[in-house]
């Protein structure tokens, strides 16, 4: 197994100038049609079956997921939401009337509003992680 790199030069924002970035070259995203054919090859699982339980695998991720669950497919590693959100003050503000709200309550009306991304994080397993550290990197051939 070998991973292939390209170095090109890019604009780096941060560094306000342009720079050389060395990147993975990625030749194309595998979909599930192709992969159930590559499943079905190597179990002896008819195709249908193994797309029947693809459909049943991708639903109950999708259900624990959206429900706040994270899911552990070992040997693969553990898929699970996340967000992003702008940090606040840890005090209550003054709400109008005099006083405050209980910071419990506060944070938990506030903490929502500063929610700028929905996503899900993906935790390699140990195992699949020390693979790909021995897999061989090479420059591209140009």
């Amino acid at each position: 197994m070998k991973i292939y790199l390209r170095t090109k030069k890019q604009n780096v924002a941060i560094k306000k100038k342009e720079m050389y970035i060395t990147r993975a070259i990625r030749y194309s995203t595998i979909n599930k049609a192709a992969l159930a054919g590559m499943m079905a090859t190597d179990t002896g699982l008819p195709r249908g079956v193994v797309l029947a339980v693809w459909a049943a695998v991708e639903k109950q991720m999708v259900q624990m997921v959206m429900n706040g669950h994270g899911i552990n497919l070992e040997g693969l590693g553990i898929f699970a939401p996340d967000i992003n959100a702008y940090a606040v003050d840890d005090a209550p503000q003054p709400v109008p009337g005099g006083g405050t709200l209980p910071a419990k309550e506060w944070l938990r009306q506030f903490g929502v509003t500063k929610v700028y991304r929905r996503k899900f994080r993906f935790y390699p397993d140990k195992p699949l992680w020390r693979k790909l550290q021995r897999v061989e990197l090479e420059m591209e051939q140009v």
